[in-house]
């Protein structure tokens, strides 16, 4: 596979299936307690729809889903019209764990 990156722009590969473990990414399970310890210490609550979001991450730990883009895709219709506004802030989590200021 064969993928053209602009060298300007910041990017967020999220793989699954163990292949990000050879690159020194989290797991899952690793992730998911990253994300959670992270929304935890947001005491300034710049996020929003932090319990959503460990609701979703709990869906996913007790195996409801078996990828994000499942939960996301199944649970943003549940949260009306939030769903997006959620999506968009786990990946500014993301985001935001895994590049320094």
């Amino acid at each position: 596979m064969e993928i053209e990156i602009s060298h300007n722009k910041k990017h967020i590969f999220i793989l699954g299936a163990g292949s990000s473990k050879d690159y020194c990414m989290p797991t899952w399970n690793e992730l998911s307690e990253k994300v959670t310890n992270y929304i935890k210490q947001d005491t300034d609550n710049k996020y929003k729809y932090k319990s959503e979001i460990h609701d979703w991450l709990k869906m996913l730990s007790d195996n409801k889903y078996l990828t994000i883009d499942e939960c996301i895709s199944n649970e943003s219709v549940n949260f009306r019209d939030k769903g997006d506004e959620i999506e968009n802030e786990i990946f500014t989590i993301f985001k935001d764990i895994f590049i320094e200021p």
